[in-house]
């Protein structure tokens, strides 16, 4: 069985006579009775929703990288202001 992992799934009397019969009735196994249903439901199912994407307010805009040590500098440092930030020479690599 090339590409097939195999797995349990539970289902109640009722479920299990109707595939039995639906396999009688239709010639086909039950597993692939079972593997087109799994298909089907996912062709049907919604797109991902994630919950908290764009529910948030920013600034809008782009933001610009953050550097280790010029974020270290900026909330460990008793002077370091936002200039001191920018100024370091990890800030801005492409800007020496």
């Amino acid at each position: 069985m090339y590409g097939m992992h195999k797995t349990t799934v539970y289902l109640n009397d009722e479920e299990v006579q109707a595939l039995r019969q639906l396999a009688a009735a239709t010639g086909r196994s039950q597993a692939d009775l079972i593997r087109e249903a799994i298909r089907h439901a996912a062709a049907q199912a919604p797109a991902r929703r994630f919950r908290s994407l764009g529910k948030g307010r920013g600034p809008g805009g782009t933001v610009r990288r953050w550097q280790p040590a010029g974020l270290y500098a900026k909330l460990f440092s008793d002077s370091a202001t936002d200039s001191d930030y920018d100024s370091h020479p990890d800030a801005n690599p492409g800007r020496r």
